[in-house]
């Protein structure tokens, strides 16, 4: 994590630092270098370049390709980034670059700005040296490290060696993509292979094919598959099963549109016949009905009203008749 920043903000071909201190000697990664560019930079590709006190040991990081960045969003004008520890070995005054140019080729150099920063003296960066050892000391150092490096080495062919030997008890099924290595078996299109060179994406059957379908140049058949054989006979016809769960009822279905009108039906039978009703000629007609409702009608001509009556003792129809026999009713 940076401790300080220096920021800068470069106008064009200017720079414009907050602070020159760029650290202490030995560190590194401790202070950020937050650069602001002006709108003359908007479309340069922008790389940093950092040189030590004496103008060596450079080093270059990449800010922003106009080509690549610009699709991912990435801001072109603001950077922050840490000072690394190679301008920072030696104390004095390190120097950045900060270059703009077109597209991916830092050859073509549109802008260009040169900014020093001081390097402090750090009194623990240099240590002591050691005394010279005696040459007893240096020869047994030397047999020392041919000891580690011949038992690393040892230790290396052991891992290969089992490695090997794992990957020979292994079948797997040929694929394109896998590196084969040589005594690893495979299957493919129902024949075995073994490898016999490394290879990647080499199709074992089409390898052997111009070796008489034997061995190629990566691989040896060593199982072919074999023919089809005879249908066998057919097997007895197994017990039936037991009856599964009843399944959930289903979900009733939708109402149906409602259907035509049918034809119309024929005429019923013709009804009993009522009962006769009555008439009296009696100053003019007069006569009761019936209907099939049980209602009594009276139906007269004139142009008087008849009298009638329903006795509520017997229920019978009384009828008031008026005959003119010398004034008698």
């Amino acid at each position: 994590m940076a401790v300080r920043e220096v920021h800068a903000q470069v106008t064009g071909e200017f720079v414009d630092l907050s602070s020159k201190n760029a650290g202490v000697q030995g560190e590194g990664n401790i202070t950020t270098l937050v650069i602001d560019c002006s709108a003359e930079w908007q479309q340069l590709s922008k790389r940093l370049i950092w040189r030590d006190a004496q103008g060596g040991n450079p080093v270059a990081i990449l800010l922003y390709d106009s080509v690549v960045d610009i699709l991912s969003g990435k801001d072109p004008l603001h950077f922050e980034t840490p000072i690394p520890r190679e301008p920072l070995i030696l104390p004095g005054w390190c120097e950045f670059t900060l270059e703009g140019y077109r597209g991916s080729d830092p050859a073509a150099i549109a802008y260009t700005i040169r900014a020093p920063l001081e390097v402090k003296v750090s009194d623990t960066f240099y240590k002591p040296a050691e005394p010279t050892p005696t040459q007893a000391q240096q020869l047994q150092s030397m047999m020392e490290d041919v000891i580690d490096q011949t038992a690393e080495k040892v230790q290396e062919a052991m891992d290969a060696l089992a490695a090997a030997e794992e990957a020979i008890k292994v079948w797997a099924p040929w694929d394109p993509v896998t590196v084969w290595l040589p005594l690893q078996k495979v299957s493919w299109q129902g024949s075995s292979y073994i490898c016999i060179q490394p290879n990647a994406g080499v199709d074992p059957y089409i390898d052997t094919q111009g070796g008489g379908g034997v061995i190629g140049n990566y691989w040896l058949l060593i199982a072919k598959k074999g023919d089809k054989g005879d249908q066998g006979i057919q097997g007895p016809q197994g017990e039936q099963g037991i009856q599964g769960i009843q399944g959930p009822q289903g979900l009733t279905g939708a109402t149906g549109s409602q259907g035509p009108q049918g034809p119309q039906g024929p005429d019923g039978p013709e009804g009993p016949k009522g009962d006769s009703g009555l008439a009296f000629a009696a100053n003019g007609i007069v006569a009761f009905t019936i209907d099939k409702e049980g209602y009594l009608w009276c139906h007269y001509a004139g142009s008087e009203e008849p009298g009638y009556e329903i006795n509520e003792d017997d229920g019978h129809l009384y009828l008031t008749i008026e005959v003119e026999d010398g004034g008698g009713t």
